[in-house]
């Protein structure tokens, strides 16, 4: 999986890799994330250096609700796997977005029992009393713990290594100071051509942007102002947060 833009990961990932047996998936709800579509171009300019611009079409698949996108970045249409444009990102698991790369991982029947467990649990929660409800059960013990007791936090614990990701998939919704790291030279340079700037320049910008968006926040109204949807409003509204920048020569 690679879901950064700075070059050592990059380079790490596609270190042991062979362009000839090897399949990339591109998941982009939009195909115009910018970090994700410059990895895309990075792993494409890998694949064309090593085996000619011919091979895109079979070395590239895609997950996005812009086929018109995928087909112009040069992937083959019926390589493409859609899904319904309103699926957001923390639910899209479900989908194609996740249930592809889940499947070339583990197989479609493994999978396919996640599936069933994701439409058990539905199921539970839409037919059952609330006294027996368990999403209810845990949401009131939120409530609960939050509102009267007073616990500003709470610990997920998972005993099991398969669930390690678990915690930070859910994790949402607390004011954290943050600590910024960057590093001004990387140990892994990337410099596609046509790019305006290198992968590490872009990753850099990130640095520097998001410190900035963090100290001032969003309130309701300046998202009206941006006419964003009524629907979405409560969920990008944010308090400003507390942080410090620190930037290394190198690593």
């Amino acid at each position: 999986s690679l879901a950064n833009v700075d070059p050592v990961d990059v380079a790490r990932s596609i270190k042991d890799l062979d362009p000839e047996t090897t399949l990339v998936v591109v998941v982009s709800k939009t195909f115009t994330t910018a970090e994700t579509m410059l990895n895309a171009r990075t792993l494409k300019e890998w694949i064309i250096s090593s085996l000619g611009p011919q091979a895109v079409s079979k070395h590239m698949i895609a997950v996005s609700t812009n086929l018109k996108l995928v087909k112009e970045f040069g992937i083959d249409p019926n390589n493409a796997f859609a899904f319904w444009d309103w699926v957001g990102g923390r639910y899209s698991v479900c989908s194609a977005v996740g249930v592809l790369p889940l499947s070339l991982q583990y197989g479609f029947p493994i999978v396919q029992k996640f599936l069933e467990g994701a439409s058990s649990i539905d199921n539970h929660f839409y037919s059952s009393s609330f006294e027996k409800n368990i999403p209810v059960l845990l949401g009131l013990l939120s409530v609960w713990n939050v509102s009267f007791l007073g616990y500003p936090a709470r610990a997920i614990l998972p005993y099991s290594q398969a669930l390690e990701k678990l915690a930070p998939h859910i994790q949402q919704g607390r004011v954290i100071p943050c600590d910024f790291i960057g590093v001004v030279k990387n140990q892994q340079p990337v410099y596609l051509k046509g790019e305006t700037v290198s992968n590490h320049d872009e990753l850099m910008s990130n640095f520097f942007a998001q410190p900035d968006a963090l100290a001032y926040g969003k309130t309701p109204e300046q998202l009206q102002s941006e006419k964003v949807p009524e629907h979405l409003i409560p969920h990008k509204v944010n308090p400003s947060t507390p942080y410090d920048t620190t930037v290394l020569p190198k690593v």
